[in-house]
């Protein structure tokens, strides 16, 4: 059967017009479902874009859209979303987390005030068995950190597909570790070991809303990755460099949603309490950045 559909009505606005000539005293049920993974396509193949479900564990409307399902329909007007931040080897304790999570940083009346605030969930011990797909539904943004080794390169491909299909990344190298990552988003050679001292540059994200930071010394802690100004991918943006000839901060990846930097430590050094160091600031520029091209 083609055309309109009408259910107590015979002149249906829509393909489906649910309606009476007087007042509905019932409303529509949608389906309902515990875990989004229960939802299939019964043509086959994905789940269609547009479908909607009634997810009872987070107790709110959702939609599949093409890179997976949306996170919640808030029912709070004009309230700005949480920012879903995912992190890999980032120590949980660290001053830095510290700072994103509090709301007069990051807050509807925060300095930056396009979020009601950051909630930050560690992947450490999950990204592996993660798809795309999942990271997209469930994360805005990952930081990867540093743990002694370098992200199999099946994570790396992985979170650069995350990034392509609108995911932002923030890729945090050390000595020797993060040849995966660079090689991912489409850098050369390896990651070998540099200075824990760089320079901002003047770039426009180095002038934010946490304040001009442009031209500032930046320190790192203990060791550190050097990666050649040669190594990056085409169209590479620096933001700060490292021993004055090398890349210390960058962005790169699909409409600039990913940012590395050589040095994990600059998240660590000097970074305590609020955000009132040069240092702390430029790191929270960058920061808004990676907010801002969520797109939330």
């Amino acid at each position: 059967m083609y055309g309109q559909m009408g259910i107590d009505t015979t002149t249906p606005r829509g393909a489906l017009d649910i309606n009476k000539s007087v007042t509905n005293t019932s409303g529509l049920v949608i389906p309902t479902n515990s875990d989004m993974d229960n939802i299939i396509n019964p043509q086959g193949g994905n789940v269609a874009v547009g479908t909607i479900i009634y997810d009872s564990t987070l107790d709110c409307i959702r939609f599949y859209k093409l890179n997976g399902w949306s996170r919640c329909v808030s029912d709070r007007k004009g309230r700005p979303p949480v920012l879903r931040m995912a992190q890999w080897a980032v120590p949980a304790g660290m001053p830095f987390n510290s700072q994103l999570t509090d709301t007069n940083n990051y807050g509807t009346s925060g300095t930056y005030n396009k979020v009601s605030g950051i909630q930050i969930t560690n992947i450490t011990s999950t990204l592996s068995n993660m798809t795309a797909d999942e990271l997209l539904s469930n994360f805005d943004m990952i930081c990867t950190g540093w743990n002694g080794s370098n992200l199999p390169a099946a994570d790396a491909a992985k979170i650069k597909e995350y990034v392509d299909r609108g995911g932002v990344a923030l890729l945090l190298f050390d000595r020797n570790v993060g040849t995966g990552l660079l090689q991912a988003f489409g850098g050369n050679g390896t990651v070998g070991s540099g200075a824990v001292i760089a320079r901002s540059t003047n770039d426009v994200v180095n002038n934010g809303i946490f304040g001009d930071v442009r031209d500032i010394a930046l320190s790192g802690a203990d060791t550190a990755g050097r990666i050649l100004m040669s190594q990056l991918p085409a169209g590479a943006r620096l933001l700060a460099t490292e021993a004055t000839n090398n890349a210390g901060g960058w962005i790169a990846g699909a409409d600039g949603r990913a940012i590395f930097f050589w040095d994990e430590g600059v998240f660590r050094a000097s970074v305590t309490g609020a955000i009132d160091t040069p240092q702390e600031r430029f790191i929270h520029n960058v920061i808004a950045y990676a907010l801002d091209k969520t797109g939330l």
